[in-house]
């Protein structure tokens, strides 16, 4: 009696080696006699996923009122590469009183104040940045103040110097000194704006009355130069005040 032996081959045959290393893709064969099938596997490798922003500056100096402050950011994604995404991301102020920032991340400054800069994508949030804003008038400046108050029916000119720090928020903080009509005990709260205008009120002691008066006035900037000048009025009488001096780096 003769046997008659039935031969199996099988296969498992890479499809085009270059393919198999770029697209996973490998084709198995099995044969039997006459009869013959193929099934193609194919792997997709995963798409690498943003997983941290990082805003830069990290710690950008103060800005004064008025400069601009270009920040970027940078993604770092789940296979550890890292790639400019500065324009695609959505930047966000915290505090628009003080700085706004645009959808390409330049900041413009506002007023005085500090405000949180972040930029956000595809469920993504940076880390806070702090952008200080102070004011552009910030420094020191010396001058003089002079006018004419009424005492017991009589005018009386009354005048002396004037020493002042201007500080980041534009609050102006410093002394009055009485050259003229035995002024004393001379307080002030000066503050200036964005914009530049001078409010605030002051108050002196000649003899044993105290006057109060409101101060206005206007500040101007060149270069590290700065100058403010303008006036006081009360009830009793009014003048002028004048001062120069130099602003902060």
């Amino acid at each position: 009696m003769k046997r008659k032996q039935i031969g199996f081959i099988g296969s498992c045959l890479t499809v085009g080696l270059i393919a198999a290393l770029t697209m996973g893709m490998a084709a198995c064969s099995s044969t039997k006699a006459s009869n013959q099938s193929t099934t193609l596997l194919t792997t997709t490798t995963p798409k690498a996923t943003l997983s941290s922003i990082m805003v830069a500056p990290v710690s950008p100096t103060n800005l004064k009122v008025g400069s601009t402050q270009q920040f970027s950011a940078t993604g770092t994604y789940s296979d550890g590469s890292t790639a400019d995404i500065t324009s695609k991301v959505t930047w966000t102020s915290d505090t628009t009183s003080a700085a706004t920032i645009s959808s390409s991340g330049l900041a413009t400054s506002v007023a005085p104040g500090d405000a949180n800069i972040t930029a956000a994508m595809s469920g993504i949030t940076s880390s806070p940045t702090i952008l200080t804003v102070v004011s552009r008038f910030q420094g020191s400046a010396t001058g003089t103040w002079s006018g004419t108050i009424t005492i017991n029916d009589k005018a009386r000119d009354v005048g002396g110097e004037l020493t002042e720090s201007i500080d980041a928020n534009g609050h102006v903080t410093g002394s009055i000194t009485g050259t003229a009509g035995s002024v004393s005990n001379a307080t002030h709260s000066l503050q200036i704006d964005p914009s530049g205008n001078v409010t605030g009120t002051s108050s002196f002691v000649v003899g044993t009355t105290t006057y109060t008066f409101t101060f206005q006035g206007k500040v101007t900037v060149s270069g590290t130069n700065i100058s403010f000048s303008g006036t006081w009025t009360g009830q009793y009488g009014n003048g002028v005040f004048s001062l120069t001096g130099t602003t902060s780096s």
